[in-house]
């Protein structure tokens, strides 16, 4: 019996030993895919943050390259014809300068020639109207065919120096051979890569009036460059040497579109990429804030400053220096828990960034 009790003991511990054998290894996998299973988390969350940041860098290289100074390029162009050339039958004017009483200081050519301008586009059916986006109608206006009717064109030929050929030739030049063609430029260097489009189909729907052109979304880029070339060559070769034959090109005309709605709405898509991608308006320090610290942070110096000077002649640049590493460190504290978003408020200025990348930024 004492031999069979104890077989039985060591058969007994034998399976105990195999089976904290067998959880030991149990165990070991389950950790070792947990470790895993975390480690590929892991991986995958640093991958989406630098997809993320690369996506927040290509929004930010097209705002901030193209589509930024376009947008205002184009808005001061159209400003300029808006104020001195374009009819003013079709639209209020304190659309343009900003309210009704100060409409009466602006003199346009439609003002010096009782409205004669208005007068053209009405008599070949063109309403300024069509060509902006309106609920549940199509845009049918876009082409600007002549800034002027045939008998002003004639007027200011015979007498380019009085009052309706001056301002229109200086409107011109300042329109063309300054904004115009930085716009072209623009278009030229980064149009092809850094535009914003919307898809074919919902440029076909929204701009029916293009629907039918083998350019589509590229059309109104291209007519704006044509113009441009046309309308400078029309200027340097024809009105400096004193020839007014031409006074508005013959093959390419102004894209209205290009303004009205085009510029704009890459503008309104790009922010919004923007904001998706990087600001997490929950944990932003708001400007307010920012600037509440900023203030506090000044007084700070100041009154470390008072307090040095008497025991350190450089205590105030090292007092300027303790204040200004504290701000930063609340500012940069405050934004690191929104990942890369809330950081633009230190990277996007006019020299890209520049102030990150030397302070160990994105």
């Amino acid at each position: 019996m004492s031999e069979s009790g104890d077989d039985f003991g060591l058969v007994l511990q034998s399976a105990l030993i195999f089976l904290s054998a067998i959880a030991a290894i149990a165990s070991y996998i389950i950790q070792s895919r947990l470790k895993s299973k975390e480690h590929n988390g892991e991986l995958n969350r640093q991958h989406n943050q630098e997809l993320r940041k690369i996506r927040l860098q290509r929004v930010r290289e097209k705002l901030d390259t193209f589509v930024g100074p376009a947008s205002q390029i184009s808005s001061a162009f159209w400003y300029i014809y808006f104020t001195t050339l374009a009819p003013k039958g079709f639209y209020p004017r304190k659309l343009s300068i900003g309210n009704e009483i100060e409409t009466k200081y602006n003199q346009s050519l439609d003002d010096i020639t009782d409205g004669a301008v208005t007068k053209y586009f009405k008599s070949i059916n063109i309403d300024f109207t069509n060509a902006w986006v309106k609920p549940n109608k199509n845009i049918t206006f876009n082409q600007i065919p002549s800034f002027v009717s045939p008998e002003m064109e004639e007027q200011i030929r015979k007498n380019p120096e009085g009052e309706i050929g001056t301002l229109y030739i200086m409107s011109c030049r300042r329109m063309i051979l300054g904004l115009g063609k930085k716009l072209a430029d623009l278009i030229l260097n980064y149009g092809g890569h850094l535009h914003e489009w919307s898809s074919r189909e919902k440029f076909k729907k929204k701009y029916y009036i293009a629907k039918d052109s083998g350019y589509l979304r590229q059309l109104y880029f291209v007519q704006f460059i044509g113009f441009i070339d046309e309308f400078e060559y029309i200027i340097k070769n024809l009105w400096d040497k004193g020839n007014y034959t031409l006074l508005y090109p013959k093959g390419a005309k102004l894209p209205m579109q290009l303004f009205q709605n085009y510029f704009p709405e890459m503008v309104t898509t790009l922010r919004e990429k923007e904001s998706e991608l990087g600001i997490d308006s929950h944990n932003e320090m708001s400007m307010e804030e920012e600037w509440d610290e900023l203030l506090k942070t000044h007084s700070q110096v100041v009154e470390e400053d008072h307090h040095d000077h008497h025991h350190d002649p450089v205590a105030p640049s090292v007092a300027v220096r303790k204040a200004a590493n504290q701000w930063r460190g609340r500012v940069t504290n405050n934004k690191t828990s929104n990942s890369s978003s809330s950081s633009r408020n230190l990277q996007r200025n006019d020299s890209k960034y520049d102030y990150n990348k030397k302070n160990g930024g994105m």
